[in-house]
C-alpha cells in the first residue's frame, strides 16, 4: 500500500468535503469550485494544511470528483479564477477551511507559499479562535 502525501491527504479531504456535499453534479456549482480552487489559497485549520492548485490541478480535482468523461480542460478558464464564492466559502469554513485570499500579494515575494501560509495563519481570527478553542461549533 502505497504511503500518501500529506498534499495526497489534503486533497482527499478536500474531494471528501465536496463529494459530502451532493452538490457537484451541478456544473453551476463544479465552475465555482474550480474557481475558488484557482489563484487562491485556502487553509485547512484543522489538518494545519495549504490548499493551493494550479488551473490545471483545479479542473482536475472537480473533474474527477464528478466522475463522468471530464478533464480539467472542461472547467479551464470557465470564469472567476481567483474569486472567493460565498457559497463555497461557508461549505469550507464550516469544514474547518478559511481563505488566505491574498497571500499571493501580501507578503513579500522571498517568502515561499508555505511560508507565507506561517505568517498569515497567525493572524486569521476563525483559526486563532480554533487554536484556542479547538472546537469548530464555538466559531461558526
Amino acid at each position: 500500500m502505497k504511503n500518501l502525501s500529506q498534499e495526497e491527504l489534503t486533497h482527499r479531504r478536500l474531494k471528501e468535503i465536496l463529494i459530502n456535499s451532493n452538490k457537484m453534479s451541478d456544473i453551476t456549482f463544479a465552475n465555482k469550485v474550480y474557481a475558488n480552487l484557482c489563484n487562491l489559497v485556502w487553509y485547512d485549520y484543522i489538518n494545519d494544511e495549504v490548499i493551493s492548485s494550479s488551473w490545471r490541478g483545479a479542473g482536475g480535482i472537480v473533474a474527477d470528483i464528478r466522475n463522468i468523461g471530464e478533464d480539467y480542460m472542461d472547467f479551464y478558464c470557465s470564469g472567476n479564477e481567483g474569486e472567493v464564492d460565498p457559497e463555497i466559502e461557508e461549505l469550507f469554513n464550516a469544514n474547518g477551511i478559511v481563505v488566505f485570499e491574498n497571500l499571493y500579494d501580501s507578503y513579500s515575494d522571498d517568502l515561499n507559499l508555505t511560508q507565507k501560509a506561517a505568517l498569515r495563519k497567525k493572524e486569521h481570527p476563525v483559526v486563532v479562535a480554533y487554536n484556542r478553542d479547538k472546537n469548530l461549533n464555538k466559531i461558526l
